[in-house]
């Protein structure tokens, strides 16, 4: 197990045992998508355990050596059927990680944050740009606000830029959970 070094805001009191990564879709390459796997690929590199949960239905076959965990989607309410999938999968998984790390700032993330609540365990979420923050924040159906209100009891926020922190900060994240940090591993 990996010591944890730094500042302890995420309420890890201890070794970490691994790191779960929850991301929408791996069936396409782009941003949060390489950026997911370059992150496993350098954690597991330094021996730190790493499991990938997502709902993707094709595609990819294996995340760069990480555990992948496939969730089915099924119907047309997509979020309500996803959370308990979602949910038994990080219960079942629970002795193998230590984190949860949500890969972008969406609804996945927001159930993400419900479940790590449910199981006493800390979520983080990444932001990739200000219009992710903005779509949550600004939207006035109960789905965005609702979600909105989730994202912001992640345990922290990594934000990749300035300009995006302070779009956090004006949505109502706390200035102790967003951490500023450019992408890397």
């Amino acid at each position: 197990m990996a010591p944890i070094v730094g500042r302890n805001s995420l309420g890890l009191k201890h070794s970490l045992r691994g790191v779960c990564f929850v991301a929408p879709e791996l069936d396409r390459i782009g941003g949060y998508e390489l950026a997911t796997l370059a992150l496993a690929r350098g954690l597991r590199e330094r021996g730190i355990a790493v499991m990938v949960v997502t709902i993707t239905t094709s595609g990819l076959n294996a995340a760069d050596g990480a555990d992948l965990i496939r969730i089915q989607v099924r119907g047309r309410h997509t979020l309500l059927s996803t959370f308990p999938r979602l949910l038994a999968v990080l219960t079942r998984e629970r002795s193998r990680y230590s984190i949860i790390h949500c890969s972008t700032f969406g609804y996945i993330s927001g159930l993400a944050v419900l479940a790590g609540r449910i199981l006493r365990c800390p979520t983080l979420l990444r932001v990739a740009t200000e219009n992710d923050v903005r779509e949550f924040a600004e939207g006035r159906h109960w789905k965005y606000r609702s979600f909105s209100w989730l994202l912001r009891r992640a345990a922290a926020v990594i934000a990749p830029s300035t300009a995006i922190r302070d779009e956090l900060l004006h949505a109502g994240f706390s200035n102790e959970r967003v951490v500023c940090f450019a992408n890397a591993v």
